[in-house]
């Protein structure tokens, strides 16, 4: 018997032989059972890594600037923004540093299944996202003449 199982800060899900139980969280404890053939996709959705990066990047750059220059920016930053400036784009960093990391670890699944509105688990692990989404594939059947 195939089990799997994933969770996301939104949803729980757990492939059994022939079903997905579907658990909300966190304080609602709802349970729909969906059988894998009404599923009609699986899908794995991750977001790019670039914009946090490229915005990231362009903070520290900005930040490493402004101290390497130290007093040689004075025509064009004023001598008493210096330091502020360089907290924000330090600060800025950081973000686009946890959400970069927050891309790269975690993914949306989505499950679509047939006569329902899809379901949208978010912040899912993306290693166990992508070994659900591989084993409901595996288990569903395939079309007729495929």
């Amino acid at each position: 018997m195939i089990r799997a199982e994933c969770g996301g800060i939104n949803y729980a899900l757990r492939l059994l032989q022939e079903t997905v139980e579907v658990r909300s969280r966190p304080f609602q404890n709802r349970t729909s059972t969906i059988r894998i053939g009404n599923i009609k996709s699986v899908e794995l959705l991750r977001k790019s890594v670039w914009p946090p990066a490229v915005i990231g990047g362009v903070g520290v750059s900005l930040g490493s600037i402004l101290r390497l220059a130290n007093g040689e920016l004075i025509g064009i930053v004023p001598i008493e923004l210096h330091e502020p400036l360089q907290y924000v784009t330090f600060g800025i960093a950081v973000v686009c540093l946890l959400l970069l990391v927050a891309r790269w670890f975690f993914a949306n699944l989505i499950l679509k299944p047939v006569g329902a509105a899809p379901i949208i688990v978010r912040m899912v692990p993306t290693g166990s996202a992508r070994r659900f989404v591989m084993l409901v594939q595996r288990q569903t059947p395939s079309p007729r003449g495929a």
